[in-house]
């Protein structure tokens, strides 16, 4: 246990991730930004996850073993004991890119109205990094997207403040979605923003395949959304699309990213990356038409990107061409 009280905890649940563990820990301990704890509750792994992480000597890390209870158990657990005065998330099978604490931190400090900031991400897929994005946004754009009962940014990259949103626990009952549904209700009581430039890498494999995608996650979106109408007293509106969403081989959330990075990264006149990543996109989903749009997207002329994508000319109105400040 750190010796100081550390300014951020970093909340990692694991399990099973004993391929994957490894790299998402050296990845935080890598952070430009060192004032950090990260507390680490094993949920009841059965692949000796853990040991990968025998030989790490750093005072930073705190673990925490428990029966398997599922996620929202184990971040809870983990808010019971943190000492940071912002928590941050980290999946186990996910990367921070080495800036991600620094920018985050530098963003609470300077609002102090805020509640959570989000930050940019990137894909990793087959152990390489693709579809960047790097187009921060503003709390009244994250309010906007909080009212549709959306998301603002992907949940694992959320920094919160930990004192003003201790009255807001992760729900045990949603195995699926409860990071969503969490980020919702901070939304709802406070201000949020994401912070401009890519800084954390979500991994894509078979072993997470089936949460973007799936009737599982139709239900558990459609609970999150009813219990956010039914929080605000309005009218449920229903899931869209939640054919599309159901089928198991087309993650829908994975796609709309990949797109909105094509857009960016023409923007950033690196239209031979959106390519790539347009095309490697289409393995094994070709069949579907909405699969395209990335490749659509980085084979559209600028000048056509900037009259039909808002987010092409937010991208180079933002300051330094990519950064929210």
């Amino acid at each position: 246990m750190p010796t100081t009280t550390p300014r951020v905890t970093v909340a990692l649940a694991a399990f099973n991730e004993r391929q994957y563990l490894r790299g998402a820990v050296e990845s935080v301990l890598a952070q430009t930004f060192p004032d950090f704890e990260l507390f680490i509750v094993d949920d009841g792994s059965t692949d000796g996850c853990l040991d990968t992480l025998a030989d790490l000597d750093d005072p930073r890390i705190r673990i925490h073993r428990q029966e398997n209870q599922g996620k929202a158990t184990a971040i809870n657990y983990i808010l019971d004991h943190a000492l940071g005065d912002y928590v941050c998330l980290q999946d186990g099978d996910d990367e921070s890119n080495p800036r991600r604490l620094e920018a985050q931190v530098a963003a609470l400090d300077a609002h102090p109205e805020l509640g959570a900031v989000f930050c940019r991400h990137e894909l990793i897929v087959e152990g390489h990094r693709r579809a960047p994005r790097y187009r921060g946004a503003g709390p009244e754009e994250c309010a906007d997207v909080i009212r549709r009962v959306g998301n603002p940014g992907l949940d694992p990259t959320i920094m919160f403040r930990r004192e003003a949103t201790a009255h807001l626990r992760f729900d045990p009952e949603l195995r699926i979605g409860e990071g969503e549904d969490h980020l919702l209700r901070i939304g709802e009581e406070f201000p949020m923003m994401v912070v401009g430039g890519c800084h954390y890498g979500y991994r894509i494999h078979s072993g997470n395949a089936s949460k973007g995608a799936g009737a599982d996650v139709v239900r558990y979106s459609s609970e999150k959304r009813a219990r956010a109408f039914a929080r605000r007293g309005e009218t449920p509106v229903p899931l869209k699309n939640s054919r599309r969403i159901s089928r198991p081989e087309h993650m829908t959330t994975v796609t709309g990213h990949v797109a909105a990075s094509s857009v960016e990264l023409v923007a950033l006149r690196r239209r031979r990356e959106a390519l790539s990543s347009g095309l490697r996109h289409l393995r094994g989903i070709w069949r579907y038409w909405d699969s395209w749009l990335p490749l659509l997207y980085a084979l559209t002329p600028r000048p056509i990107l900037k009259r039909r994508r808002p987010d092409y000319q937010k991208l180079l109105d933002s300051p330094n061409g990519y950064e929210f400040a």
